[in-house]
């Protein structure tokens, strides 16, 4: 009898177990270009819920910050380009997609 069913089902309820509560959304968005007098000229501003970063060491901060475990390390490199807004987006698609 083989116990990988039983393996994979822990494994996949310690994954939860580690995302609990956690998002993506939660560090925020890499937005240099990010031009709007609306939200102040600071390194990172609030726009809603949502946190977007003019600073690139600040942003590469939260990253690390984030990254608290392996799932959530896993989360964020599989989904980091949507992380990005502006022209940090537009380099990453036009300049290393190729």
């Amino acid at each position: 009898m083989s116990t990988a069913p039983l393996r994979a089902s822990a494994d996949s309820g310690a994954k939860r177990k580690e995302l609990e509560g956690w998002s993506i959304r939660d560090v925020g968005y890499f937005h240099p270009d990010l031009e709007d007098a609306a939200v102040g000229t600071s390194e990172v501003v609030t726009i809603g819920k949502e946190t977007h970063w003019r600073s690139v060491c600040l942003f590469i901060d939260q990253v690390r910050a984030q990254c608290s475990n392996k799932t959530r390390t896993e989360q964020i490199t599989a989904k980091f380009p949507q992380l990005l807004r502006g022209r940090a987006q537009l380099w990453w698609t036009s300049m290393l997609s190729d």
